[in-house]
């Protein structure tokens, strides 16, 4: 059984897992929210909606007092594990994979005796560092659900992202294991004239973000470049004034575009930064919030060479001179093509269901 909720790019790495268990001849199970149904349905997986999950709207466009309040709500309301519990009571799960921010749900399953692992969608640097020192650890801590204390008591804690990049990946620790970033890249992108940019800052709603794609667009007019936005689920496309070699889409997919990319503008989200990088492409990251993983994935994309950072509220100007340099400067290229082939060397996915599979053998 994989314990998720819609948070954006920590599904896709949950649902990889699931397939490849899947494509082995194994039951998977699904339980989230039910704006998640046909997504796990598509993937092939059974699902199972929470029944007393607090209120959870993550497309709406909140406030960072609302972002922050209603995470940390879904985090710690005991609801969550209070659905594990009766749904495993009801047709148990032989290892029950928990999305490591679902506090709640790692307390039910050790209170209940499972064999279960948190699952890291992104670098365990971030979450044993600005996340468990700032308000979605302090937070949950005061209501006895300690971050550490939680995924120290699973079986393994599993990280889907790539060792080398992760500020964590030097420490020895048999609890802790590195599958890789998943992705679907399966070949380096291929540069086309004039160059192709895709610009995608979030499918969750931050304060700024709207601002930050219109200077984006300000940014682009008149650049010998053709550009493709995708605004996302919170963003209406409308209304913006967009430059003759920009158009602007609520939605289109990802994988259709990066293959001929040559440069990504992101908002620093560990699902689309990896995406890009295992197709080879340099990025300029602006982080939309600073209390999740988006400035540190943003400071790992420059340390690595394979692209620049810039503030949300940069100006048109800045924006041009920075995505000009990435452009047309041979080193960003060619750190992000060595990184791209490193990255498609690994199917995450099968790593980690080759390790997980060795829990359920061995029985725990």
């Amino acid at each position: 059984m994989i314990v998720t909720f819609e948070a954006g790019g920590n599904v896709p790495p949950a649902l990889a897992v699931g397939e490849e268990f899947r494509a082995r001849g194994d039951r998977v199970r699904v339980l989230g929210h039910r704006m998640q149904r046909a997504t796990v349905e598509a993937a092939g997986l059974e699902f199972c909606a929470y029944r007393h999950s607090p209120t959870w709207t993550p497309h709406a466009h909140h406030t960072t007092w609302t972002v922050l309040t209603m995470g940390l709500e879904m985090v710690t309301h005991p609801g969550i594990g209070r659905d594990l519990g009766d749904v495993v009571r009801e047709d148990p799960a032989d290892l029950v994979i928990i999305d490591c921010m679902l506090l709640n749900a790692l307390d039910a399953a050790g209170r209940e005796g499972l064999r279960h692992v948190a699952l890291f969608h992104t670098c365990y640097g971030f979450f044993d560092g600005s996340f468990r020192r700032g308000p979605f650890g302090i937070v949950p801590r005061l209501k006895g659900l300690g971050p550490r204390r939680l995924w120290g008591q699973a079986d393994l804690a599993l990280v889907c992202s790539d060792r080398a990049f992760d500020p964590a990946g030097g420490r020895s620790d048999d609890h802790l294991f590195w599958a890789g970033a998943v992705h679907d890249a399966k070949t380096a992108a291929v540069r086309r004239m004039p160059p192709l940019v895709l610009v995608s800052l979030s499918t969750a709603g931050f304060p700024g973000q709207r601002a930050a794609l219109q200077n984006i667009l300000d940014a682009v007019a008149g650049m010998d470049i053709e550009v493709v936005v995708t605004t996302g689920p919170a963003i209406d496309p409308a209304g913006f004034h967009t430059p003759a070699n920009a158009t602007v889409h609520r939605y289109v997919p990802h994988s259709e575009l990066m293959p001929s990319c040559s440069a990504v503008i992101g908002h620093g989200g560990h699902a689309t930064t990896f995406r890009a990088l295992a197709h080879g492409i340099p990025m300029v990251i602006m982080p939309m919030s600073a209390v999740t993983d988006q400035p540190g994935i943003g400071k790992a994309v420059a340390a690595a060479g394979v692209g620049q950072v810039v503030s949300k509220a940069s100006s048109p100007e800045r924006i041009r001179g920075v995505l000009g340099e990435v452009l047309s400067t041979d080193g960003y290229r060619d750190a992000a093509a060595e990184l791209g082939a490193r990255l498609r060397a690994t199917h995450a996915a099968s790593v980690a269901v080759d390790r997980l599979s060795t829990l359920i053998g061995s029985g725990g």
